[in-house]
C-alpha cells in the first residue's frame, strides 16, 4: 500500500509524460500492488459476504422455526378455546334446562296454591252466604 501511495505522491509532483514514461516500472509495480490489494480486499469481502449469507440463512431458518412454533401454539390455543367454549356452552345449556324446569315447577306450585286459595275463598263466600241467610232468618224472627 505504501508503494502505491508513494507512486501517486510522486506522480502528483511530476505530472507529465516524460516522468511517467521514465518511471513506467514504478507504475507497473504500483499497479500490480494495487491489483493484488484489490484482489485480496475483494476476496476478504467475498468471504465476509459468504459469512453474512450464512448468518442470514441461519436467522431465516430460526425465524421459520419460531414462526412454525408460534403457529402451532396458536392452533393449540384455538383448539383449547374451542373445547372450553363447547364445555361452557354445554354447562350453560344444562343450567338453562335446570332453570326452566325450576320455573315450571314454581309455576305449577303457584297454580296449585292459586287453586287452593280460590277454593278457600269460595268456601269463605259460601260460609258468608250461609251466615247472611242465618242472620236474615234470625232478623225475621226477632
Amino acid at each position: 500500500m505504501k508503494q502505491i501511495l508513494d507512486f501517486l505522491a510522486d506522480l502528483a509532483i511530476h505530472n507529465d509524460r516524460e516522468w511517467f514514461h521514465a518511471n513506467k516500472a514504478l507504475y507497473d509495480e504500483a499497479h500490480k500492488a494495487f491489483l493484488d490489494f484489490a484482489a485480496a480486499y475483494i476476496e476478504r469481502l467475498a468471504n465476509e459476504i459468504d459469512s453474512i449469507k450464512t448468518d442470514v440463512k441461519d436467522l431465516r431458518d430460526e425465524m421459520q422455526d419460531e414462526f412454525k412454533s408460534v403457529r402451532a401454539e396458536i392452533k393449540d390455543l384455538r383448539d383449547e378455546m374451542q373445547e372450553e367454549f363447547k364445555n361452557v356452552r354445554a354447562e350453560m345449556q344444562e343450567e338453562f334446562k335446570n332453570v326452566r324446569a325450576e320455573i315450571k315447577n314454581l309455576r305449577d306450585e303457584t297454580q296449585e296454591e292459586f287453586k287452593s286459595v280460590r277454593a278457600e275463598i269460595k268456601d269463605v263466600r259460601d260460609e258468608v252466604k250461609e251466615l247472611r241467610t242465618e242472620i236474615r232468618t234470625i232478623d225475621r224472627h226477632v
